[in-house]
């Protein structure tokens, strides 16, 4: 008997029809013995055996609609049957055996214990990656995970064989591969994956003292789960499930801290420390703000680098440049959290720093700061305020156009003037003309970001509206891959000769080779927008309110800070002047919605002098408020001095 994917219509049809019936006629009766007969009579009406996973999957969500169950002994032997061929079927990459089992099991037993058979099946196989995707893609294309399950369900489908230890690991990433976890599914799906899966293994993980697996899932969340919605609400609500929970493990393995030994010229040292080697916003502050710190008169401390993952010679050698020591511990990518974070602490204890400041990652740091990596630890966030760092002596933030101390879900924050360097490619005609060649001289527009930015479809939809306006225009994009949804979109508009996707690219070359920016919503971006202001090439942004959650680094600056009551009223005018053209119309005007987004780069994509104009206000105001890295170098250096000398007396109390 083989499994076939070809239907014949008529007698699963008229069950389909029959089952459809009675389920909007409750009052029907219904016989399971005779719907297993007619059953495994659709399977042979045509003289050899025909089985459709969609159309048993549709039978099966009606018969558990129905509160039913096949009662058969041919179907029974037709389930078996299918059930003995699942195994190795997986094993090959063959899905079409390992569904149609775990459908017909569906009709027996109900779809959550056939479903937790089938899933444990693959997650016992040494299965990649990329094969347990294809395998939930095939489950929900046949039905059988869909968006309307709850966290309930799909706990339940958890297979009884996965243990809360570190060597299950691999196992546990099957199984949330399994139910979706890299896949783009709607909110509703992912947070019910969340509730009912992750993060109940997650602090189990970490009451049991199982760091391994706490830390992993922790990891996958992050990636997966959190960043799916890029707002201080989300980030706050989520990590702030976790996080008292991993502070608390990592306290239970605290170890003894190194005294600190000061620098070559007494000096107390301040170590940083980085997950990646990258050119990311969070790296390229960091960046700016020690090389300030270090042009500082009389500055009072020494830095140090360290670097969990990567080497990046550039960076090393422009922090060797400016005198700080960097130190590349190239620790391996296949190793367990908990494994890196153990050598890290020996190895700052063998350094001896005064403080350690955490660069950004929220990943890793509360069990981190829990374990206690030095004497004073310190999270430097560049993007919200989750309560990430339970056992954080002091919390800074870059945040734009925010007081410089807030107070965020209990904990007190001190808040940095904005410091990025804009890192500019100098100017090179001759590359800039060989950017765009590719496009045909006419107008460029580009987003510049993460492709997960450009997920949000109502930007997509902006784009097409504005490309649609715009004949001639062309759209560059970047990421590591398209965004999700956006190729089906451009292709339904019949754009996809006048958008191009140009992959991960150096965005300060990038940016000066556009003649406009559409930036990304509902979030924003930060070191690119900067980029193309710099360069007087204007960007378009959605406007938020002021205590919105959602934003960018530049539109936070020349929307928010000119309407946030609490700046002077002469500040908030000299803003405004520089953000004002010469024809006197608002450079960075209040474009509340998609319609006036679009509608605003129309304008600017037709009309060159106020493209221009708007271009030059923008640079103007990049260089008067954002190019100021003395400020805050002294403000950061003055917060560690203060959380030094706050530790050294309670040490002294103690």
């Amino acid at each position: 008997m083989s499994v076939s994917l070809n239907l014949e219509k008529t007698s699963w049809d008229a069950l389909l029809a029959d089952l459809s019936g009675a389920l909007e006629n409750p009052g029907a009766p219904l016989d399971p013995a005779l719907l297993g007969e007619r059953m495994v009579a659709a399977v042979f009406a045509t003289g050899r055996p025909v089985l459709e996973v969609e159309t048993l999957t549709r039978l099966a969500r009606l018969v558990e609609a129905l509160d039913l169950r096949v009662a058969h002994a041919g179907w029974r032997q037709v389930a078996a049957f299918l059930a003995q061929r699942a195994p190795a079927a997986v094993a090959a990459g063959d899905p079409a055996p390992w569904l149609a089992a775990i459908a017909a099991r569906a009709l027996e037993v109900g779809r959550a214990e056939a479903l937790s058979w089938g899933l444990s099946l693959a997650v016992e196989a040494p299965l990649p990656v990329s094969r347990c995707q294809d395998l939930h893609r095939r489950l929900w294309q046949a039905g059988l995970l869909g968006a309307e399950e709850n966290a309930a369900f799909l706990e339940s489908l958890q297979p009884p064989t996965l243990r809360l230890l570190s060597e299950d690991i691999p196992k546990w990433l099957r199984f949330l591969l399994l139910l979706g976890l890299m896949e783009q599914r709607p909110m509703a799906y992912a947070q019910a994956m969340v509730e009912g899966v992750a993060l109940p293994a997650l602090l189990a993980a970490a009451a049991a003292d199982q760091r391994a697996l706490a830390l992993q899932v922790e990891i996958w969340l992050c990636v997966y789960w959190v960043k799916r919605e890029e707002s201080h609400a989300h980030y706050a609500r989520w990590i702030g499930r976790w996080a008292p929970a991993l502070a608390a493990l990592g306290r239970r393995n605290a170890r003894a801290v190194a005294i600190p030994r000061p620098g070559p010229e007494g000096r107390p040292r301040i170590a940083l420390l980085v997950n990646t080697a990258t050119h990311l916003a969070h790296v390229a502050v960091m960046l700016t703000m020690l090389e300030a710190c270090m042009a500082l008169p009389g500055r009072r401390f020494d830095y140090e680098v360290h670097v969990m993952h990567g080497r990046d010679q550039e960076l090393f050698a422009r922090l060797r440049a400016m005198g700080v020591v960097a130190l590349a511990h190239e620790l391996p990518a296949d190793v367990v959290m908990a494994d890196l974070l153990e050598v890290m602490a020996r190895r700052l204890f063998q350094s001896a720093p005064a403080a350690l400041v955490w660069l950004c990652v929220p990943f890793g740091l509360a069990y981190a700061f829990g374990r206690r990596l030095a004497p004073v630890q310190v999270w430097w966030s560049v993007k919200f305020h989750p309560p990430a760092a339970p056992d954080a002596d002091l919390r800074l933030g870059t945040f734009p156009a925010q007081p410089l101390r807030l107070d965020r879900e209990g904990h007190a924050w001190l808040n940095l003037p904005g410091c990025m360097e804009v890192e500019l490619a100098p100017p090179d005609p001759a590359a800039r003309a060989a950017l765009r060649a590719p496009f045909g001289g006419g107008l460029l527009l580009g987003t510049l970001a993460r492709e997960e930015k450009m997920a949000e479809p109502a930007f997509q939809q902006a784009v097409i509206a504005i490309l649609r306006a715009v004949p001639g225009a062309h759209w560059v994009y970047t990421g590591q891959a398209p965004a999700a949804g956006l190729l089906e979109r451009l292709a339904e508009a019949g754009l996809e000769g006048r958008a191009h996707f140009i992959g991960w690219v150096d965005t300060a070359r990038w940016a000066a080779a556009l003649d406009l920016h559409l930036e990304s919503f509902p979030m924003a971006g930060g070191l690119v927008s900067m980029q193309c202001a710099a360069q007087a090439v204007p960007s378009v942004f959605l406007t938020y309110p002021v205590d919105a959650p959602m934003s960018g680094l530049l539109d936070n600056h020349l929307h928010r800070a000119r309407r946030d009551a609490t700046l002077p009223a002469a500040e908030r005018a000299q803003r405004d002047a520089l953000l004002t053209t010469p024809s006197g119309l608002d450079a960075a005007p209040a474009l509340d919605d998609v319609a006036a987004y679009v509608a605003w780069a129309c304008r600017l994509a037709r009309e060159d002098a106020l493209r221009a104009e708007v271009g030059q206000a923008q640079q103007a105001y990049v260089a008067r408020y954002l190019a100021d890295h003395a400020t805050p170098a002294r403000a950061f250096e003055a917060a560690l001095e203060e959380a030094l000398s706050r530790a050294a007396g309670t040490a002294r109390t103690a």
